[in-house]
């Protein structure tokens, strides 16, 4: 069992391996100590509730809350200067 990397550079990941999180399932984001952790709606695919993903530290928990924030504040922006109003998180799953 696990992720593997598929021989397709444009397909990291065999697409059986992971589940994609659209937008408007995702409720929110954080981190907690070395925690990075995303809440889903019942709408998911997979279901209602929160992933915890443990970090190598709180640092690399700060980056990757840091790097999704700036996507999402870049994302809005677009969806603003686009008039789209989404009160909704943009978030990727990898």
């Amino acid at each position: 069992m696990g992720v593997h990397p598929s021989s397709d550079p444009d397909q990291p990941f065999d697409k059986e391996a992971y589940t994609e999180l659209p937008i408007n399932v995702i409720s929110n984001y954080g981190k907690q100590e070395r925690y990075f952790f995303i809440r889903v709606g019942r709408c998911s695919e997979i279901g209602q509730g929160e992933l915890w993903m443990a970090t190598e530290g709180g640092a690399s928990a700060t980056q990757l809350h840091d790097k999704i924030s700036k996507i999402n504040q870049r994302d809005a922006e677009k969806r603003r200067q686009q008039g789209i109003v989404l009160s909704v998180l943009v978030v990727f799953f990898f």
